[in-house]
């Protein structure tokens, strides 16, 4: 019996507040990515993925996190996976991946009961633009 696996779903948020907030962070991942004054700052991005975990982690979030904005529907986080692996093969790195998925997922106002540790949490949003 060859059974499709379970995946998880990252369902998107309908608050706007949340929205909102989350789009902020989505910034915040993407000048992470871009790395004003880290080592990756200059490299293209495929070395930059193979080199640097703080690259790759800023670059699993960022692009999830817009996946996720951007759709109506939720994201399949196995799908996901799978064009990952296509598109950076040896290099993706699926711990990092699944630690992306599980942050913007539980930002998302989903998995109530996992802790997300470290990181900067939701920026606040200016009075008057909730």
């Amino acid at each position: 019996m060859n059974e499709e696996p379970q995946s998880r779903l990252i369902v998107p948020p309908t608050d706007e507040k949340l929205r909102k907030q989350l789009a902020l962070k989505l910034k915040e991942y993407q000048k992470r990515e871009a790395g004003e004054g880290k080592p990756w700052e200059y490299q293209h991005p495929e070395l930059a993925h193979r080199l640097h975990g703080d690259y790759r982690d800023a670059y699993y979030k960022a692009y999830i996190l817009d996946l996720v904005l951007k759709s109506d529907e939720p994201v399949d986080t196995w799908k996901l996976s799978q064009e990952m692996f296509a598109k950076w093969k040896d290099t993706f790195n699926i711990n990092d991946f699944c630690n992306a998925c599980a942050v913007i997922d539980k930002r998302c106002g989903n998995l109530p009961d996992v802790p997300v540790t470290g990181g900067t949490g939701l920026p606040e949003l200016a009075e008057g633009k909730n």
